[in-house]
């Protein structure tokens, strides 16, 4: 009797599993629909990309869910098989452990704001894509103006390239909205050369000392991979800051992140 109620249970929990990698996928697809629709012909390749990205973690744990409903690596012919099916289990159980450890991660540092005091700040840009700047761009910017506000004496380095136009780099673009918003342009250094966030904080070194603590803004789930990344590039301390960001693609960022975050610690750009 008893081992029917913990095979029932079993399956129960598989099943739900199984439903709840389900929904993340048609969650992630329909993501990739809708950003498919709206960016611009040359970037719905790295769209796409993402989205098999995400659906190919996602299947991989959704493995483990297989597992516990139908004994997926239950392989017992013989003594090969069975060392094979405790081997393939352990590895899919290690790989959503670490995937479920670090999205964890990502979720509890987007939400810890520390106060220790800085005399610069670096604003990390965001791809942009036609002439109106991205929402979670936004919110990055607006929470440098509210940083400014409170803190007038600290400057600011907007660090964003991805442009041949200097006049349209995601440095240039921030430091024009933020001053259209009466930013005080004093305070502002453009740093409109990186390409990625690992360049975000290589080209900040050069512009400041590394020795010294650097406040960090970027949007909630971006700020884990930021801080190790910036670590891993030499800054003693960093300050998070972080903004807010969408909603609605929260979860797949937070997915994506965790992706991102796996390769770029396999390329040894993250130091933790």
């Amino acid at each position: 009797m008893e081992n029917k109620k913990i095979g029932k249970a079993r399956k129960t929990i598989g099943s739900v599993l199984i439903a709840l990698c389900s929904l993340l996928i048609l969650y992630f697809l329909a993501i990739a629909v809708y950003r498919f629709t709206v960016v611009s012909p040359e970037k719905r390749l790295s769209v796409f990309t993402r989205f098999l990205a995400e659906f190919g973690f996602t299947a991989l744990i959704s493995l483990a869910a297989f597992d516990v409903r139908f004994s997926l690596f239950s392989w017992k012919r013989n003594k090969l098989s069975y060392v094979l099916g405790v081997c393939s289990r352990v590895t899919v159980v290690a790989i959503c452990a670490v995937f479920i450890s670090l999205s964890a991660a990502i979720i509890i540092s987007g939400n810890v704001k520390e106060t220790t005091q800085v005399q610069t700040v670096c604003v990390l840009g965001l791809s942009i894509d036609g002439d109106k700047l991205p929402d979670d761009l936004v919110f990055r910017l607006e929470e440098t103006l509210a940083y400014h506000a409170s803190h007038p004496e600290v400057t600011f380095i907007l660090s964003g390239g991805n442009s041949d136009d200097p006049e349209r780099t995601e440095g240039a673009q921030m430091a024009k909205y933020l001053i259209e918003k009466g930013f005080d342009p004093a305070k502002l250094v453009v740093e409109d050369k990186a390409k990625t966030t690992v360049e975000n904080f290589k080209n900040t070194a050069n512009i400041v000392d590394a020795s010294e603590p650097l406040g960090v803004i970027t949007n909630d789930y971006h700020v884990f991979r930021a801080n190790k990344i910036a670590k891993k590039q030499g800054f003693a301390k960093t300050v998070k800051i972080p903004a807010a960001s969408t909603p609605f693609t929260y979860l797949e960022n937070v997915e994506w992140e965790t992706v991102c975050s796996i390769f770029e610690t396999l390329r040894g750009n993250m130091t933790y």
